[in-house]
């Protein structure tokens, strides 16, 4: 025997109002008995939430469907003086197509990457800064070729640069930094030293008018630190 204090899940009059939207005659409801209205409420509900159910899944399939084959047309445009290089920009347009983001989904993933490029390249940047400054102090306090030497080695790898250093690796020395590299001062130091025989490469007039630096030689202009 049902627990009276639990009420049915659907009441009889509730089944035959659902059931008479379903096309059920009212007539053959009214006389059929309660406990059997309301089991075939039961079936009837689960065959229309079934049918729901795939339908609504169908629907998310299509629209799917559809937005796999629109991302297609999606175009993604660096910016101009973007971070992000083509291969990015393949690789986030591969994203948008499996995914099937619209234009707007796939703008805001672009700048999503932008930013972290620009991030990157900025902490990138402020490293190379720093470790450039402290490369410059290391050559200034070395006692080999900083110091009261410093001038002699500038004149030293002035002898190499000039000589044998052509301008293309000039100008990546400058754009790396590379240099204020210690140990590559060093090295044009040593070589300069073993030329110091031959006849000097020196810039100006007599007494050291005139002279120009290892960067002016190596960068056509003085290097800022």
């Amino acid at each position: 025997m049902a627990d009276d204090a639990t009420p049915p899940a659907v009441t009889p009059a509730d089944a035959r109002t659902f059931l008479a939207d379903f096309g059920h005659a009212p007539d053959a409801l009214t006389a059929m008995p309660d406990s059997n209205v309301v089991k075939l409420h039961g079936t009837v509900s689960a065959n229309y939430t079934k049918r729901a159910q795939t339908e609504a899944t169908k629907a998310a399939e299509k629209s799917k469907q559809m937005a796999l084959e629109a991302a297609k047309a999606v175009k993604i445009e660096l910016p101009q003086g973007s971070k992000l290089v083509q291969t990015d920009a393949d690789r986030i347009a591969a994203i948008v197509r499996e995914r099937g983001l619209s234009q707007e989904q796939a703008n805001a993933l672009l700048n999503e990457h932008e930013a972290l490029a620009a991030g990157f390249h900025g902490r990138l940047a402020e490293t190379a800064k720093a470790e450039r400054t402290a490369w410059v102090k290391t050559i200034s306090e070395d006692p080999e070729i900083g110091g009261e030497k410093l001038v002699v080695t500038q004149k030293n790898a002035m002898r190499v640069i000039a000589t044998f250093m052509p301008q293309p690796l000039r100008e990546k020395l400058k754009e790396t930094g590379f240099g204020d590299y210690p140990d590559f001062v060093r090295f044009l130091n040593n070589i300069g030293q073993a030329m110091a025989d031959d006849k000097p490469l020196v810039h100006g007039a007599p007494g050291g008018a005139g002279v120009k630096s290892a960067e002016d030689v190596l960068y056509g202009t003085t290097a800022q630190t």
